[in-house]
């Protein structure tokens, strides 16, 4: 996604439906949407050896944590490295990045899919919840096809408890990991440190559009997601409207099951209005 997203925005000129895009999701050309986003994807080195954009993530790291740039993220799909602290409740020691964490760490599973974390001293983090992770790997996804009544069955399928009250847009449920994923980066001190603007209320394809002429239209990192994920799928031959509804179906086979995420991957489950940090 972050890479198809550089291409369409650095492309001279951009195309209709880059632009249109933009105009929904950060009033473009109102506000200077291009240079914003080409910020936080396009990996650049400042005078003083700062680097920035997500896509300075391309190379695989292995090894310890402690020794990565303070501009690089560790991604972790457990919560094993954190340990309480003797005698002191309000922090948890990570025995990975080998720094200490608010208490408060241990519960944003429990209403999230992912959280990011960032720290001045050493590489940023990205947590993917175990369960989560448990629920991609076994979910089954279906196409386009029955998106209507999909929605319908959101409220009794798989992680019911976390599935949102609200009508989100198609796509804001399209690909939701990578999405997701993201989402997360665009929190990192590469991803230029952005923000959930209002909340819970800076999730999905209806709020960003209502954020984009507000003071902080270039702050919210789900507008950057979505913007992402549209640019994702048009790709791939679909395109979404002002509304936020494919215009052109994502996929036309019939039902499969797959496992994963990401190209054909169609349909997951949002959370609720009230989760923190989800994506």
């Amino acid at each position: 996604m972050a890479e198809v997203t550089s291409l369409a925005v650095g492309a001279a000129p951009m195309d209709a439906y880059t632009n249109f895009l933009l105009a929904q999701l950060f009033n473009h050309p109102n506000n200077n949407a291009q240079e914003k986003v080409q910020e936080a994807i396009n990996p650049r080195t400042a005078d003083d050896g700062k680097i920035t954009g997500i896509l300075s993530f391309r190379e695989e790291k292995t090894g310890r944590a402690v020794g990565l740039p303070t501009y690089d993220v560790v991604i972790f799909c457990d919560e094993k490295r954190l340990f309480p602290l003797e005698g002191n409740t309000n922090w948890v020691f990570d025995s990975v990045l080998e720094d200490t964490q608010k208490t408060e760490t241990l519960t944003y599973c429990k209403k999230s899919f992912m959280y990011a974390q960032r720290f001045e001293r050493h590489a940023d983090s990205i947590q993917i919840c175990p369960w989560f992770l448990q629920y991609i790997k076994s979910k089954k996804y279906h196409t386009n096809e029955d998106l209507t009544s999909y929605r319908a069955r959101l409220a009794v399928a798989g992680i019911d408890k976390l599935i949102t009250k609200a009508i989100y847009k198609p796509i804001d449920l399209m690909s939701l990991w990578d999405k997701c994923m993201l989402h997360e980066m665009m929190h990192t001190k590469s991803g230029m440190k952005k923000n959930d603007v209002g909340g819970t209320s800076g999730y999905g394809w209806k709020n960003c559009k209502k954020l984009s002429t507000g003071p902080k239209w270039y702050d919210n990192a789900d507008s950057y997601a979505i913007l992402g994920n549209a640019l994702y799928w048009n790709s791939k031959g679909s395109e979404i409207n002002s509304d936020g509804k494919f215009t052109i179906p994502p996929l036309t086979a019939k039902r499969r099951n797959w496992l994963g995420s990401g190209a054909g991957r169609g349909l997951d489950a949002i959370k609720l209005d009230a989760t923190k940090q989800l994506i």
